[in-house]
This record gives C-alpha cells, sequence and structure tokens, in this order.
C-alpha cells in the first residue's frame, strides 16, 4: 500500500504544475492575462478617445464650476467628432457627462443605452477617468435626470457618427 501511496503523491507532484501551466497559457492565449506595465495594459483599452481622458479629467481639479463645465463640453465636443466614438466606450462616456451636466435628458439617455450595449458587448470604459461611474450608476443617473427634469428633453446637438 506504501507504493500506491507513493505513486499517487508522485502522479500528483507532476500533474498539478503541468495542469498549472497549461491554464496559464490558455488564459495568456485568449486575452484573460496580459503582460506589460499596468499603464500600458490601461492604454490598451482606452480606444479612440484615450488622448481626451487627461483633458477630461482636468475638469475635477477646477475650483470654478463654469470652468469645469467647459472643460467637459469641449472634452466632449472633441470626442463627437473622432470617427466611429459611439463604438468607443470612453467617448460615448465623455460625450455623457456633457449631456447630464448640460441636463440634456434625450442625449443623456441615448449615450447611457449606449454605454450599456457597449459593456454587454464587452467593451468597458476604463478606469483612468477622475469620476468613474458603472454602467447601472450612469443608467440610473439617466433615468433620474429624465425624471426630474422632464420638459428639458432637448433634441441632441452632437451627434455621433457610431
Amino acid at each position: 500500500m506504501a507504493s500506491l501511496s507513493k505513486k499517487i503523491k508522485v502522479g500528483l507532484l507532476i500533474a498539478v504544475p503541468v495542469v498549472l501551466i497549461g491554464a496559464g497559457v490558455w488564459f495568456f492565449a485568449n486575452g484573460y492575462v496580459k503582460v506589460g506595465s499596468p499603464a500600458s495594459i490601461a492604454n490598451q483599452s482606452e480606444g479612440k478617445c484615450g488622448s481626451l481622458i487627461g483633458r477630461y479629467n482636468e475638469a475635477y481639479g477646477v475650483d470654478n464650476r463654469d470652468a469645469s463645465a467647459d472643460i467637459i463640453k469641449e472634452s466632449a465636443a472633441a470626442a463627437a467628432k473622432i470617427e466611429g466614438n459611439e463604438s468607443d466606450p470612453n467617448c460615448v462616456f465623455i460625450r455623457y457627462t456633457a449631456a447630464y451636466t448640460t441636463r440634456n435628458v434625450a442625449e443623456s439617455n441615448r449615450l447611457a443605452g449606449i454605454i450599456k450595449e457597449l459593456s454587454e458587448n464587452g467593451k468597458y470604459i476604463t478606469g483612468r477617468f477622475a469620476n468613474p461611474q458603472g454602467v447601472n450608476t450612469i443608467v440610473e443617473s439617466a433615468k433620474f435626470l429624465e425624471q426630474n427634469n422632464p420638459e428639458s428633453s432637448e433634441t441632441p446637438t452632437n451627434q455621433g457618427n457610431g
């Protein structure tokens, strides 16, 4: 009996590392594990509007509310000009924030819906934003805006070219 137990131990000592290595290779090959510095990994998911995030974030370091709103509007206008911006969750988030802060109900709801759809398809907002929000928070905030400002359902002014 001692030899059988010894064979099992040796078999496990060989099998466990082989399975773990195989699983690691599979995860790496399928994109679940990324190699690189945290900054380089984060930049991979910033898409078309990654270059606008720094400027957008400046709005949250400004003490003047009007100046902050202007930075957000400027960032949203730049995002709206990028071809295919509605396929990029970061572009849509920048535009959503501008629509929400200006109480543009129709555009906020439309953009919140796009963000939700993109996330359901595996496209997520980067964590580099100064005001990170989850998809459910964005959708619920748009609904809240609509419930509290029903008369301000403006026609969207910055149509994307999704």
